[in-house]
């Protein structure tokens, strides 16, 4: 499904419902945007970029210009002032590489 900027009305909702005798069975759309690369879907009703393939989530992954870092820019943007969370999951390198391997 290749959309544009301007018609997110029409873009598929994620999470997809899943198959009741298997939670774990992903959807059948999920295969076919493994096989035509990045897409874009409405998650939590914000149009976002859906990544499924393994070169494409590896190249994002080590990208300097994307950042995990989402939580403290949505509470600054929410006027939430003061002492942000830290996450760990959500902090991005060096910082994460060093906590992680302290942790393992």
């Amino acid at each position: 499904m290749t959309t544009t900027i301007g018609d997110d009305a029409q873009l598929p909702v994620i999470p997809r419902p899943r198959a009741a005798g298997c939670p774990l069975a992903p959807s059948p759309e999920f295969a076919d945007w493994r096989n035509s690369g990045l897409q874009r879907a409405m998650w939590q009703g914000r149009p976002t970029w859906v990544v499924s393939r393994y070169e494409d989530i590896r190249s994002a992954l080590v990208d300097p210009r994307l950042s995990a870092e989402t939580i403290k820019t949505r509470l600054r943007a929410a006027g939430v002032t003061g002492e942000m969370p830290v996450i760990f999951a959500r902090i991005d390198d060096p910082e994460h590489n060093r906590l992680r391997r302290m942790i393992a």
